[in-house]
């Protein structure tokens, strides 16, 4: 029998219901706030950058890093003016080749920008910069010119109680802890997606982000998403390029050339991640305030819900029968892992499931489709799934019940299914 936690945290969060902001996609730096003024610098950080047309002077401390605003494996995010900061590498010995490598994949960026006007709009440019040290080295490198962001996805996912005026105390009243889940699960659907638009583009383009995760998903200052850190983005089938040693030789994403799948199982355990949090989901409250059996009927519902009116509206049935293919085969990817990827720690999670999906023939993974079955064979609607199988919501839910579902009357913000509808759903055990 699995607990209410694990339930509630395996699925919440990829739920979500306000999804009609217009996401944009951008680039950014590592998280921007004052968590990083404590941050340890390991590796020498410039006294003055010299680009094209400005010098910026740099003004920090070992204790009082004001221009620091973040860091990464291979740089460091400055200010640059009010509005916007500068990423630039800062990596010792990072080749030239290295360099190039994150200055075409962000030009590509750019250009993809041009082409999906309102998708692409948080990189200004890419500069030539001379880093100027205190021991009078001055080393050629570049910077990536970017919006400020606000925070990440996991901070405002934290922040949301607050944001809600909500405190512990006021969480015991039951009207107050219903707007507390809203607001999470109305935040998690924009998150959901700002995933689904990046990743389409990227698919119709032939690239992939290579370096998708929470802490890449930013909140800018206008409260838009953005996906950042496209420094990695990579032709599909090449190998995704991680730095994290400087080297030129690139190494493998999860031990895997880039495939569109490489990137959609990113998403899942992006959202996997987001979903297991502990500090976000306040798993002692919800323990002792929500009925788990209503709260996972109610929560697969509603992502089914999400799912088929976001694959419609983005069109997701692109001609490509290869893309298509994988988005048939991502939709798969979600309803066993909602319904099965509790039996296996965080720290397998993506390598299991992806290895899972990418060996139909594996032990676990019938372990995994049984359990789907288990549950989903009590509908009449089902068919058994299998690796050809198309994957069709329809299998598991009526006609009818689809077609509601899919109507502007019951797909709005405020997304409800009423209790007849949940009737049929009472009696499973989990």
């Amino acid at each position: 029998m699995l607990s209410f936690n694990r339930i509630y945290g395996k699925i919440l969060k990829f739920i979500g219901l306000n999804l009609e902001s217009f996401i944009v996609l951008g680039i950014c730096s590592s998280t921007h706030a004052e968590q990083y003024k404590s941050t340890i610098i390991s590796r020498p950080v410039p006294i003055k950058l010299h680009l094209r047309n400005r010098t910026i002077n740099l003004q920090y401390t070992e204790h009082d890093k004001q221009d620091i605003l973040g860091k990464g494996g291979v740089a460091h995010v400055f200010k640059f003016n009010r509005d916007k900061v500068i990423k630039v590498l800062t990596k010792e010995h990072i080749s030239k080749s290295s360099i190039n490598k994150i200055r075409d994949a962000n030009k590509l960026v750019m250009r993809i920008q041009k082409k999906y006007p309102g998708l692409f709009v948080n990189i200004s440019s890419v500069q030539n910069v001379v880093a100027e040290y205190s021991d009078g080295r001055r080393v050629k490198t570049i910077g990536i010119i970017m919006k400020k962001m606000n925070r990440t996805v996991k901070d405002e996912m934290k922040d949301l109680k607050l944001n809600s005026h909500i405190t512990y105390t006021l969480l015991d009243d039951d009207s107050n802890s219903d707007i507390y889940i809203e607001n999470k699960l109305k935040f998690l659907a924009n998150v959901w997606l700002k995933y689904v638009q990046l990743l389409k583009v990227y698919s119709i383009e032939g690239y992939n982000h290579c370096d998708i995760s929470p802490k890449n998903i930013m909140v800018g200052y206008d409260n838009n998403l953005y996906v950042s850190d496209t420094d990695t983005t990579q032709k599909n089938n090449l190998k995704c390029m991680v730095y994290s040693d400087g080297s030129t030789a690139p190494e493998t994403y999860n031990g895997e050339n880039a495939t569109y799948l490489s990137d959609l199982f990113s998403v899942a355990d992006s959202m996997y991640q987001l979903i297991t949090d502990k500090q976000i989901m306040f798993d002692h409250f919800l323990a002792k305030r929500i009925d788990a059996k209503e709260i996972y009927n109610t929560a697969y519902l509603r992502l089914q819900a999400v799912i088929l009116r976001e694959f419609k509206k983005l069109d997701m049935a692109i001609e490509n029968s290869a893309l298509s293919k994988n988005w048939q085969w991502f939709l798969h990817y979600l309803k066993g892992f909602i319904l099965a990827s509790h039996q296996y720690e965080p720290a397998l999670r993506q390598k299991k499931l992806a290895q899972l999906m990418d060996l139909p023939e594996s032990a676990e993974l019938v372990d995994i489709y049984k359990k789907i079955e288990d549950y989903l064979v009590q509908f009449p609607q089902y068919s058994s799934l299998d690796s050809e199988h198309e994957i069709d919501l329809h299998d598991i839910f009526t006609k009818a019940q689809c077609d509601r579902f899919l109507s502007d009357e019951v797909l709005t913000d405020d997304l409800v299914f009423d209790e007849a509808f949940l009737e049929e759903f009472e009696n499973i055990d989990h």
